[in-house]
C-alpha cells in the first residue's frame, strides 16, 4: 500500500472539557482537559467504555501492588465524568493485561501477574464478568485460557470474535488469536491466526479501524534503537480470520513505545507513550484512505501531562486518556478531548 501525502485541516485539534469539579470549557485549549480523577492511581491498566460506563481495569499502584478494583463512572451526554465507584474485584492481580466489552459482559485477558520485575510471569487466562443494569459487575470468573500467555497484549471487540493481539511471553510475540462471542457471553475455542504479524515488537499500540487491525509502535529486542516507528495493518476476513500483514511506508514522526492508539472517523491517532528517554505528551494523527493505506503522520493537540503504561477509551467523537506513568508519579488522572472534523470545530 503506498502512502499518500494528503494536506487535512487541522483534524486532530481536539477540544474538550470536564474538569475534575465537573466545570465546563468554553473555550479551545492549547491540550486535553482534565475529567474527573478515579481513586486508585494505577499504570499498565485497561479501559473500556461500554453502555455509558467508563471503566478502569486491573494495573498496579504507586507501592508497587496490583490493583484489583474495578472503578466505573458514568458519562453524561456532554461527556462528562460522573462519580466514580468501586465495583467487584478481579480474581487475579495483574497488569499490561487487555479489557473488552460486548454484549453484557466485561472481559480482561492475559497481563502479568506475580511478583513484578524479572519472575513477573505473564499468563494465559480470561476473566468475565457481567455488567449489570446500574453499571456495576457482577463477580468476576476465569472463562477461559488463551493458547499463549500474553503480558503487553492488545484486544479489540470485532463482530462476534474476540481478538488478542501479540504481547510477550519469553519472547516477543508475533501471533494473534480469536474466538468466537456466544450469545450468552461464552467463548469458544481460541484459534491461532495463520497470518502473523511482519515485526516482533512488545508495550505497542493497536487498535481497531473498521475491519482493518492495526499495530502501532512498541519496543524493540536490540539493544541499540529503543522503539519501533511503523505501522503495521491486516484486514480482518468475513469468516474472523486474519488477512496478511503489511507494514505501511509512513512511520510515526516519533517511535515510541506504551503508547496508545485509537480510531476516530477517518484518522488513527496514536498518544502519548515512552520515546526511551523521556516520556511523551506528543499526540500523533494519520488520514487512512479507503483503501486501508495510512497516511502522513501529523502532530496534533498535546496532553496534558506526558504519559506512558496509560489506558485510552473512546465514546463517539470524544477520546479519554486515563491512569498510567508521569515521572515519578503513578496517575490516577484522566484527559479527555473531541475530534475537529476537517476544517470545523465542534461545541
Amino acid at each position: 500500500m503506498a502512502a499518500a501525502a494528503i494536506a487535512v485541516a487541522a483534524v486532530g485539534v481536539l477540544m474538550m472539557f470536564g474538569n475534575n469539579d465537573g466545570d465546563m470549557m468554553s473555550a479551545a485549549a492549547e491540550h486535553w482537559q482534565e475529567a474527573r480523577s478515579f481513586s486508585l492511581p494505577r499504570r499498565a491498566l485497561a479501559a473500556v467504555i461500554h453502555r455509558g460506563n467508563f471503566y478502569v481495569v486491573g494495573g498496579v499502584d504507586n507501592r508497587g501492588q496490583y490493583v484489583n478494583t474495578v472503578e466505573f463512572a458514568a458519562l453524561g451526554r456532554d461527556g462528562r465524568l460522573g462519580s466514580w465507584r468501586r465495583t467487584s474485584e478481579l480474581q487475579r492481580g495483574r497488569f499490561y493485561l487487555a479489557a473488552v466489552a460486548a454484549g453484557d459482559y466485561l472481559y480482561a485477558l492475559g497481563g502479568g501477574s506475580g511478583s513484578l520485575g524479572d519472575e513477573n510471569q505473564p499468563v494465559a487466562s480470561v476473566e468475565r464478568a457481567r455488567i449489570l443494569d446500574d453499571g456495576s459487575l457482577g463477580p468476576w470468573e476465569v472463562i477461559s485460557q488463551m493458547n499463549t500467555a500474553r503480558r503487553g497484549l492488545k484486544a479489540v471487540v470485532y463482530g462476534d470474535n474476540l481478538y488478542a493481539l501479540g504481547g510477550y511471553n519469553g519472547v516477543f510475540l508475533k501471533t494473534m488469536e480469536h474466538a468466537h462471542i456466544a450469545k450468552d457471553g461464552s467463548l469458544g475455542p481460541w484459534i491461532t491466526d495463520a497470518s502473523a504479524a511482519q515485526i516482533d515488537r512488545y508495550i505497542h499500540a493497536a487498535t481497531l479501524f473498521k475491519h482493518y487491525l492495526v499495530l502501532l509502535g512498541g519496543h524493540m529486542r536490540n539493544a541499540g534503537d529503543v522503539s519501533h516507528g511503523d505501522v503495521e495493518i491486516a484486514p480482518i476476513a468475513q469468516d474472523g480470520s486474519i488477512g496478511p500483514w503489511q507494514v505501511m511506508e509512513s512511520s510515526l514522526l516519533i517511535p515510541r513505545f506504551m503508547a496508545e492508539a485509537f480510531a476516530l472517523g477517518s484518522y488513527l491517532f496514536l498518544a502519548g507513550g515512552h520515546a526511551g528517554d523521556s516520556r511523551l505528551d506528543s499526540v500523533e494523527y494519520a488520514r487512512v484512505s479507503l483503501f486501508g493505506d495510512v497516511e502522513e503522520w501529523q502532530q496534533t493537540l498535546p496532553l496534558r501531562l506526558p504519559r506512558s503504561a496509560a489506558a485510552i477509551a473512546v465514546n463517539a467523537d470524544r477520546v479519554y486518556i486515563a491512569g498510567g506513568m508521569a515521572e515519578n508519579q503513578v496517575l490516577n488522572s484522566v484527559e479527555t478531548a473531541r475530534l475537529l472534523p476537517a476544517g470545523g470545530l465542534r461545541p
